[in-house]
């Protein structure tokens, strides 16, 4: 994300753990999609990832400052955006 301008912060909260390999992976590509997102429609900003490890459950949030303007490229979409990230979910 670095290359696209996108400064990133992590933060892990919980008590972080291995994953099983499904749920690592689908976690992996909804970060990626998200942030992609970022860099898509709003360009070079700060975003921010939280992992929230629970019990039962890893929690993911990506946040960035908005505003940003839809390039005429992005607006037709290449990407699963948000139906594929809630079909990873």
């Amino acid at each position: 994300m670095a290359a696209a301008g996108v400064d990133v912060t992590v933060t892990r909260e919980g008590r972080v753990r291995e994953l099983p390999a499904a749920l690592d992976l689908a976690a992996y590509r909804i970060v990626q999609e998200a942030l992609t997102n970022v860099a898509r429609h709003v360009g070079s900003v700060p975003a921010t990832l939280l992992l929230r490890y629970g019990e039962e459950a890893l929690d993911v949030e990506v946040e960035d400052p908005g505003g940003g303007v839809v390039a005429p490229e992005a607006a037709a979409g290449s990407g699963n955006g948000i139906a594929g990230m809630r079909e990873r979910a």
